[in-house]
C-alpha cells in the first residue's frame, strides 16, 4: 500500500515538472494569436446590424438599373459576413434632401456629382484611398478630392452624345463625319432654326444641355430636349439614356428617326460614394469594406451591361458589352473631363447661367464661362480659353 501510494506521489512530482518546463511555451505561443481574427473567421462579427446605403439617383443608364447593381454587392457582401445587412435605399435628389430635414442619416451616400459638400462626409484613411486609386483611370482621381485628400471617391460614369434627327439634318445636305467639328455644329443650327411664326413652332436648330452647347462652342437660340422628343430640333445634345430611350421607341414604331454620335469627352454624369460625417465608429470598418465590393473587378465589368463606364482599369478589357452610342464614344471617354464634385456643388448654379449667356455669343460672357469650367478641373485638362 505505501509502495503504492509512494508511485503516485513520484507520478505526481513528474506530471508537475513536465507541466512546468512547457506552460511557458504554451503561453508565449498563445500571446501571439489574434483573437480577434479567430473570432472573425468563426463567423462572429465585431458589429452585428445594419449599414444604411442612400443610393441618390441623380442620372440613370443608357439601360438597367444602377439600384439592381449595388443590391447584387449587398447580397455578395452579406454571404461572407454573418449578422450585417447592408440595406440600400435608392432615391432621387429631392427625397435625399427631404430625408435629411427629418433628420435621418445614412452611414454611405452614394450620389451624382455635385450634391453636397466635403463637411458632409468623411475624409477617406489615407492608406485606402491610395489602394483604392492605385487601379482607378487617372483622369478620375482628383473628382472627389479637397486639398489631395479624398472625401468621395467616383465608381461609375456615363456620357454625353450629339442626337441628328435624320429627316431635318438631310434636308441641309451636311454630312456629320466621326469627327464633328464646332463649325459644322454652328452651321447645321443656323440652317435649321426657324423662328415661330403665326401658328407653326419654333424649330431649333440644336437642343438638350447648355453647358454642353456652351463648351462646343455655340452661340443659338437653345431649345429644351422635350422640342427634340417632339420633332421640334434637328439636334440635342444629351445624355445616353435619353439615345437609349429614344432607340427603344424606334424599336416599337415611335419616337424621332435618329442618329447618335460621339461630341465630347466632358461629363458630369458621375457617380461617387462617400463615409457620412455621423456614421458610428463601429460601422467604419464594414463600410470600408463594402466600399471595396465596389471596385472589384469582377463588379466594375459588369457595368459595361448598362453601358456605364467603369473608373478601373480592367485588365483583359473586354467592351464588347457596350453597345449603340456607349460603345462608339468608348474611346473619348477613356480619358473624361470631369469636373470636381464639391467645386460642383458650389458653382452648378451660376454655371447654368453663365452658360446661357455664353450661347447668346456674348465674348466676355463666353471667357466667364470658361474661366469658371476650368477652375473645376485639373490642369490638364483646362480648355484653351484662346480657342
Amino acid at each position: 500500500m505505501r509502495k503504492t501510494a509512494a508511485f503516485f506521489s513520484v507520478l505526481i512530482t513528474i506530471c508537475i515538472i513536465l507541466m512546468l518546463m512547457f506552460t511557458p511555451d504554451y503561453i508565449l505561443a498563445n500571446s501571439k494569436r489574434n483573437m480577434l481574427h479567430e473570432w472573425h473567421n468563426k463567423g462572429v462579427e465585431s458589429y452585428a446590424g445594419i449599414i444604411n446605403v442612400w443610393h441618390i439617383i441623380g442620372f440613370k443608364p443608357h439601360s438597367g438599373s444602377t439600384s439592381i447593381w449595388l443590391n447584387t454587392r449587398a447580397v455578395e457582401y452579406e454571404k461572407k459576413h454573418k449578422n450585417i445587412f447592408i440595406n440600400i435605399v435608392p432615391m432621387s435628389v429631392e427625397e435625399y434632401y427631404t430625408m435629411l430635414a427629418t433628420g435621418e442619416k445614412p452611414d454611405l451616400v452614394s450620389f451624382p456629382l455635385g450634391l453636397e459638400y466635403a463637411d458632409s462626409f468623411l475624409p477617406y484613411d489615407l492608406s485606402f484611398q491610395e489602394s483604392i486609386e492605385s487601379n482607378m483611370n487617372s483622369y478620375l482621381k482628383a473628382v472627389g478630392m479637397v486639398n489631395d485628400t479624398a472625401y468621395a471617391l467616383p465608381y461609375f460614369y456615363s456620357g454625353y452624345a450629339l442626337m441628328l434627327n435624320t429627316e431635318r439634318i438631310n434636308r441641309t445636305q451636311l454630312i456629320f463625319e466621326e469627327e464633328i467639328t464646332n463649325e459644322l455644329l454652328q452651321q447645321a443650327n443656323d440652317m435649321l432654326f426657324e423662328e415661330a411664326t403665326g401658328k407653326k413652332k419654333t424649330i431649333y436648330g440644336i437642343s438638350g444641355n447648355p453647358k454642353v452647347a456652351a463648351l462646343l462652342g455655340m452661340h443659338c437660340t437653345l431649345g429644351s430636349y422635350e422640342s427634340f422628343q417632339n420633332n421640334n430640333a434637328g439636334m440635342a445634345l444629351t445624355d445616353f439614356r435619353a439615345v437609349g430611350d429614344m432607340e427603344r421607341l424606334n424599336k416599337n414604331g415611335k419616337g424621332v428617326i435618329f442618329e447618335a454620335k460621339p461630341i465630347t469627352a466632358y461629363t458630369d454624369l458621375v457617380q461617387l460614394i462617400s463615409v457620412h460625417s455621423d456614421i458610428a465608429p463601429e460601422k467604419l470598418s464594414h463600410a470600408y469594406e463594402f466600399i471595396e465590393y465596389l471596385f472589384d473587378e469582377k463588379a466594375q465589368a459588369e457595368l459595361f451591361n448598362m453601358n456605364l463606364y467603369p473608373v478601373v482599369q480592367i485588365e483583359n478589357n473586354d467592351e464588347s458589352y457596350l453597345t449603340a452610342i456607349a460603345l462608339d464614344c468608348y474611346e473619348i471617354y477613356k480619358a473624361p473631363i470631369v469636373p470636381n464634385t464639391f467645386l460642383y456643388r458650389r458653382y452648378n448654379d451660376s454655371l447654368n447661367e453663365e452658360a446661357l449667356r455664353a450661347l447668346s455669343g456674348n465674348e466676355e460672357a463666353d471667357k466667364a464661362f470658361f474661366n469658371r469650367i476650368n477652375e473645376m478641373l485639373i490642369p490638364s485638362l483646362r480648355f484653351d480659353i484662346a480657342s
